[in-house]
């Protein structure tokens, strides 16, 4: 992998800690032959002889050259209230600009349906709220960073993503020790956060897939079908290569599908395809990357 003709990335795609389902993907990109290819798919991440899944995942990643970013589909940032350091008068008459910020959201929400819902800001995000009707044509529901079918996740990828960067930095010093000439230290890899229900609606979108599709790409019985169709259209309407082999585990495999997604949506970050940050969003609040 010391091909220094291609520029990499990474969509990454995690379960729990002890399940199966976690998956990796590679997209390479040559740009002198504008050329896209899904390089590789590590699917279904386990422990192998002993060594955890998240060293495995680990291993892979720090492998690659010319990694520029990973997407993962877990936050990377803490909810606010967990990440705050001040005496808590309550968020009730908090003023810090992320909990104003949900707190107005909620208020125009609650004009406009029934029942008025409560603030969590323990749990949730400001990007979870602001995603959710963004999108002209569709509403998405989307779990909150701190909820029970997220948390777990979002503390693995913080967890695999400071592993990687305390590793980068190692192989850095380790790089600059041994250089006789300039360094040769690593460019910072960028990690994000997607949502895969969005990036495959904008992608799919594009593509011309049917709605239907794109509404059921996760579904245990219409999936399959689903999945097959965004590939197929893929394949037809962009210069992205994949092997057979490599396709088949998108078609069968949910996990690897959005991995593809998330591999998918830091090619459109690195081409400026995404959309930007509102201005009157928290300054300090993770922006997740949604593909134009």
């Amino acid at each position: 992998m010391k091909d220094q003709s291609c520029t990499r990335f990474v969509g990454l795609s995690l379960s729990g800690t002890k399940s199966t389902k976690s998956s990796l993907a590679v997209l390479e990109y040559y740009e002198k032959q504008d050329k896209v290819v899904l390089s590789h798919i590590f699917d279904k991440i386990s422990v192998l002889d002993q060594v955890s899944s998240d060293e495995l995942i680990l291993e892979n990643l720090t492998r690659l050259e010319n990694l520029s970013s990973v997407f993962v589909n877990a936050p990377l940032q803490l909810p606010k209230c967990m990440r705050c350091r001040l005496k808590c008068p309550g968020h009730s008459v908090c003023k810090e600009p992320e909990i104003q910020w949900m707190q107005n959201f909620y208020e125009v929400e609650s004009k406009q349906k029934k029942p008025h819902k409560i603030i969590s800001p323990y749990t949730e995000k400001c990007g979870e709220l602001y995603w959710k009707n963004a999108i002209e044509d569709e509403t998405f529901i989307l779990d909150h960073a701190g909820g029970a079918n997220k948390a777990s996740i979002m503390f693995r990828a913080m967890y695999i993503q400071r592993c990687f960067e305390s590793s980068q930095k190692k192989t850095n010093k380790m790089s600059k020790a041994n250089s006789s000439s300039k360094s040769t230290k690593n460019s910072k890899v960028s990690w994000q956060q997607f949502y895969p229900q969005l990036s495959v609606w904008q992608w799919g979108r594009s593509l011309k897939v049917a709605k239907s599709h794109l509404r059921h790409f996760s579904h245990s019985v219409y999936g399959k079908e689903a999945r097959e169709v965004f590939l197929t259209q893929l394949s037809k309407r962009t210069s992205l290569f994949f092997y057979d082999v490599e396709g088949k585990k998108i078609i069968h495999d949910k996990n690897s599908f959005e991995a593809l997604l998330g591999a998918l949506t830091a090619f459109s970050h690195f081409n400026n395809e995404y959309f930007k940050r509102p201005k009157n969003y928290p300054t300090n609040e993770s922006w997740p990357i949604v593909p134009i």
